[in-house]
């Protein structure tokens, strides 16, 4: 369906679901020998959907988490270099232990503070650095249809 879409530009990021594209939540849900025999192999095969030759020639782009610049084919740039940077991430709070996930009390998308024990692999980059961000969760409390009572 997606490589059909009469579009250049088709971004997919892949979300708390997506767990056989989540290597981290792979080796710490998998049972060892599971992991050893299949999963790496399940891992492979479900991230070429989204970039393999056959992705890539109908325009699909997969993107993990970081700064990503796009130059469409009428000339509009979408470029950190121009001021409209996009940023993505799959990554949301730890949700009844599914798939890119992080702990609730780790701030991922800001630059740490002195003080901070956590440091973000990918933080965001201030304004004017980017103008758009992808992302699979909602922010705090907006949209949020599940009760997280009694985690």
């Amino acid at each position: 369906m997606l490589k059909a879409a009469d579009a250049e530009l088709k971004i997919v990021i892949a979300g708390n679901p997506d767990l056989t594209l989540d290597r981290d939540y792979c080796k710490v849900f998998t049972h060892k020998a599971d992991l050893q025999k299949r999963k790496p192999k399940k891992f492979e095969k479900a991230k070429e959907l989204w970039t393999g030759k056959e992705a890539t020639q109908a325009g699909i782009i997969y993107l993990a988490e970081r700064v990503r610049t796009f130059e469409l084919k009428n000339g509009a740039n979408y470029t950190i270099n121009q001021l409209a940077g996009v940023y993505t991430s799959p990554y949301q709070p730890e949700f009844y232990n599914w798939g890119f996930a992080y702990e609730r009390n780790e701030d991922r998308f800001n630059t740490a503070q002195l003080d901070s024990q956590f440091i973000a692999p990918n933080p965001v980059p201030s304004w004017p650095g980017i103008n758009i961000m992808l992302t699979h969760g909602p922010p705090r409390d907006i949209l949020i249809m599940q009760s997280m009572e009694g985690t």
